[in-house]
């Protein structure tokens, strides 16, 4: 709804506006009418809150990120004058919530003024979109070939190629039966020799870390010891 201004008679009041966005985000656009500069007197900035009960708690506030301006760009905080972290009318704008909320608060400049706007035309939630990092791991070995009752090493790998930060990685590393475990030692994480898996943990984006496996190979050993390694973490992988 675009309110107009407080000299056309078409304003109304925001003090307690909620919006229900239908699903919970950690993103709003609250778009604004782009029709004029304020007026004397006008307090047209407001403050977004988010909250998962309605009528419920306004400590959450929204923090601005975009802002549409004749454009959209990235918000410059030094253009926020009085630092008091609010957004002014005829500015359409991306707001980011310090959690993920259904409903969301806009609060007006004051209570008190008879033309505390801003026009809202219209208020949005932007749809969480799923975090995805790209996992790589590879795994050399050495001497090779071996000989027959000697120890070799194996070089196991793991790179995230983003986009995002990478969350309970692990690599599982199931040796072949033609093989003893002798140690394991990782650059990050651990090694459990039972289950044979290298917990990671958290490998953020271009982050490598390494494992150096020995293993001794059965004395009655013949011809190609092939091994396999995969890697798993929290977020989907565009190329398992």
């Amino acid at each position: 709804h675009t309110n107009g201004d407080a000299l056309d008679g078409m304003w109304i009041q925001i003090g307690d506006m909620w919006f229900d966005l239908g699903f919970e985000t950690n993103r709003v656009v609250v778009f604004l009418a782009q029709d004029h500069g304020p007026y004397l007197a006008e307090g047209l900035e407001f403050r977004v809150y988010g909250s998962n009960t309605v009528w419920g708690a306004v400590s959450s506030q929204a923090v601005l990120k975009e802002v549409y301006l004749d454009g959209w760009r990235l918000h410059n905080p030094t253009e926020d004058q009085n630092d008091n972290g609010w957004c002014g009318d005829d500015i359409s704008a991306v707001l980011e919530l310090p959690g993920d909320y259904r409903y969301i608060k806009l609060m007006p400049w004051s209570d008190l003024s008879p033309w505390h706007e801003p026009e809202v035309d219209a208020v949005a939630g932007v749809p969480l979109v799923p975090l995805w990092a790209d996992l790589e791991v590879t795994k050399t070995d050495a001497p090779d070939p071996v000989i027959a009752g000697n120890q070799f090493t194996y070089t196991v790998t793991v790179t995230n190629n983003g986009p995002s930060d990478a969350t309970g990685v692990a690599v599982a590393d199931t040796l072949p039966p033609e093989v003893t475990f002798v140690s394991a030692i990782p650059t990050q994480g651990s090694y459990n020799s039972g289950t044979n898996v290298w917990t990671v943990v958290n490998l953020d984006v271009g982050e490598t870390e390494t494992l150096t496996l020995v293993v001794t190979v059965d004395p009655a050993t013949t011809g190609t010891i092939i091994n396999e390694v995969t890697v798993s973490g929290d977020q989907p992988d565009p190329d398992p």
